[in-house]
């Protein structure tokens, strides 16, 4: 093949050999724009599940759950010293503590006229979510803020307590002190102050996880 026939073949497929110089010159560029980016660092990010007690049909609160237990609850865990106690907890470095992050979110869902209570969605689960920048410091935050939680809501449950136990509140007839109620008056004592078994405030549950994020 001389190269006559080779300038001849270029003028026949003028439209092939612009197209390869135009696919050239777009991938040069290409190449230029994205040659000094960096691939971000990996994150990882784990999870634990609570299963904690919520109104019952009616929206009747549950004996000895505090009404308090019941709302605010996203307030409560990413709140400073929720967040500032898990990470003390944890042992993060202070110049890691901007680098990771805190999430919380529910099962909650509104009912409407296609679901139900019995359909799930009633807010029971809690999932508390901590990313950082290695898997071990991921898990080891995750559990601490997990326990950090968990004294936020006892503490909840502590001052409620106190509360109850200054401020009773009783029924016209009601003695005001003594182990049982005589009068024949609903006993609007608070659970604990009638010697009522706590409700288990936080079950852990057996499901967590730890997963990988790829900038």
């Amino acid at each position: 093949m001389q190269l006559a026939d080779i300038i001849g073949s270029v003028r026949r497929h003028w439209r092939v050999s612009v197209a390869f110089l135009l696919l050239a010159a777009v991938g040069l560029g290409i190449f230029l724009f994205t040659r000094k980016e960096v691939r971000g660092e990996d994150r990882f990010a784990s999870s634990v599940l609570l299963l904690v007690p919520v109104r019952g049909k009616d929206a009747v609160i549950p004996a000895g759950v505090p009404p308090e237990l019941l709302q605010g609850q996203a307030q409560l865990a990413l709140s400073n010293s929720t967040t500032r106690a898990a990470l003390r907890r944890a042992g993060i470095a202070d110049e890691d503590r901007e680098s990771v992050l805190f999430d919380f979110k529910t099962n909650f869902v509104p009912k409407t006229d296609t679901t139900s209570d019995d359909s799930g969605g009633r807010g029971d689960i809690l999932t508390l979510t901590t990313t950082a920048g290695s898997k071990e410091q991921a898990t080891r935050l995750s559990d601490a803020y997990a326990n950090a939680y968990i004294n936020a809501r006892r503490l909840v449950v502590a001052q409620s307590d106190q509360i109850d136990e200054r401020f009773p509140v009783r029924g016209s007839g009601e003695t005001p002190a003594g182990p049982a109620v005589t009068t024949g008056q609903p006993d609007r004592r608070s659970p604990r102050a009638r010697g009522a078994q706590p409700t288990v405030l936080l079950e852990p549950s057996d499901t967590a996880s730890t997963c990988r994020l790829s900038s």
